[in-house]
């Protein structure tokens, strides 16, 4: 899978063809803030 990570500062880090994209996305979920969470795209929507 692909996924875009969007920094403080605004920079975009694009990792694309990522081997376990659901292990990483779900380490990411539980890791993100929820400030962070709700201004964010798709993950913000779960």
């Amino acid at each position: 899978g692909d996924m875009v990570v969007t920094l403080k500062d605004g920079s975009r880090l694009e990792l694309r063809a990522m081997p376990r994209f659901r292990e990483v996305y779900d380490y990411v979920s539980d890791k993100i803030s929820p400030k962070a969470k709700s201004v964010s795209g798709a993950l913000g929507d779960r």
